[in-house]
Parts: C-alpha cells; structure tokens; sequence
C-alpha cells in the first residue's frame, strides 16, 4: 500500500489493517515453511506494509499527545528540598 492511501486511514482503520496484514504474514510464512508459497515477494513487501501501519500509528499517537499537551499545559508542584544540616 502507498503511504498517502494509509495517511487517510482512522487510527481504527489502521489497528484493524495492522491485524490483518500480520495475519497475512503468518499465512505466508506457514506456505514458505510448506514449500506451497509461489510469489516469495509477497513476504517482504508484507512486511513492509507492517512497519508503514506501525509508524503511522506511532506518529499519530504522538500528535495526539502533543495536541493534548498543548491543550492543557500540567503545571508541577515545586519541590521543597529538606535540609539534614543545622537541625539538631
């Protein structure tokens, strides 16, 4: 699949795609190990559309969580450092 086509997907499409596609390179290899897979090819471009879907959805996850962070900016509570020194 072309990128382009995969960038228009939800991130739902993606995760189903991505189940299906890992599915597909299980079936491939069981034929490989069987000696009944004609088209080896099939293997690395699978393969390669494995790793496309899981960078997309990485990159998507991180913009979510930037847009989320820049929504709604945490604010940490200053730490109070304690001193051992001069209390007896």
């Amino acid at each position: 699949m072309k990128i382009q086509e995969l960038r228009d997907l939800s991130v739902l499409e993606l995760d189903k795609l991505l189940d299906d596609k890992k599915e597909a390179l299980f079936n491939l290899r069981f034929q490989k190990a069987k000696g009944t897979l004609e088209n080896t090819c099939m293997l690395k471009s699978t393969k390669v559309d494995i790793a496309r879907i899981s960078t997309l959805l990485i990159e998507k996850a991180g913009s979510a969580a930037v847009s989320a962070a820049n929504e709604t900016p945490a604010l940490k509570p200053a730490k109070v450092k304690k001193s051992s020194k001069g209390a007896k």
